[in-house]
């Protein structure tokens, strides 16, 4: 993927550390960016990537990008491909590897403080793979959808879900799981050295952590 754009990964948006406490600090408000890629919606909590606009899976602050915008980005990113290819023998990107990679773009270019990317399909082996050291990987609810591609069992299932864990990175799964998407959990967690972390429903995140 990150071949076919020139945007370096260490360039992707994060969520920046808190600054010490301090009376009359001037703390900027981060602004935060969403890619919808699922068939979740995660900011309006919709059934469907979008709604009515294409532009709506791409969210800066809360707000689709501008359909003028949107266009500029398809073709930034088609010429790179374009570059990409008269070079090396490359499979061109998907539909989604082309929204990701247009997301990315209009992430960087908005300097964003913060980007949720939701990853399309399972996790392990998808698209949005690739980013090497994002802030927090989340898992919620699992269910037997597309078994075809993930497994026949919420235990294959998740196994593929916690291949988006990275070492050193708060890994998150809601506590509504069953016994054996737990342990599977826990195992992958473990093979990197990270921590698994339960969350129930609810919770809120804020400058000190989780509440």
């Amino acid at each position: 993927m990150l071949r076919y754009h020139s945007t370096p990964r260490s360039s992707c948006p994060r969520t920046p550390e808190a600054p010490d406490s301090h009376e009359g600090a001037n703390i900027r408000k981060p602004s935060p960016a969403l890619i919808s890629l699922n068939p979740i919606n995660v900011e309006a909590d919709q059934n469907s990537p979008h709604l009515v606009n294409v532009e709506e899976r791409i969210r800066i602050g809360g707000r689709p990008v501008s359909k003028e915008q949107f266009a500029q980005l398809f073709w930034d990113v088609h010429e790179s491909v374009k570059q990409v290819a008269s070079t090396e023998e490359l499979k061109p990107p998907s539909y989604l590897q082309y929204i990701i990679l247009m997301a990315c773009k209009a992430f960087v270019e908005e300097k964003v403080d913060a980007a949720v990317v939701e990853v399309g399909l399972g996790g392990r082996y998808d698209h949005t793979n690739f980013f090497s050291n994002p802030c927090v990987t989340v898992v919620t609810s699992l269910s037997l959808e597309h078994t075809e591609v993930l497994g026949n069992t919420i235990e294959e299932i998740a196994g593929k879900k916690a291949g988006i864990f990275k070492h050193g990175c708060p890994a998150i799964v809601s506590d509504d799981q069953t016994d054996g998407a737990i342990n599977v959990f826990l195992s992958e967690a473990s093979k990197i050295g990270n921590r698994l972390k339960l969350l129930s429903k609810g919770y809120m995140f804020g400058p000190s952590g989780f509440a």
